[in-house]
């Protein structure tokens, strides 16, 4: 790619910071979501969440439930 798009390889490092970056705060939010996901249960007499949760969870924290 790098004869294609030569500013990849002069960017390489800024590119590879960025992404590093962008893995660890999905990290965070993955492991935020579950941790709430987690004491919504153990909170529920339910097997289920309300959907009300379940949207808030997809909505602030890009967890998708299926």
């Amino acid at each position: 790619m790098g004869q294609t798009y030569p500013e990849l390889l002069n960017k390489k490092d800024y590119i590879e910071r960025i992404i590093l970056m962008e893995e660890e705060r999905f990290a965070a939010t993955f492991h935020r979501g579950k941790s709430l996901l987690q004491k919504e249960f153990d909170r529920s007499n339910d097997e289920m969440i309300s959907g009300e949760f379940a949207f808030k969870l997809y909505d602030t924290m890009a967890f998708h439930l299926i």
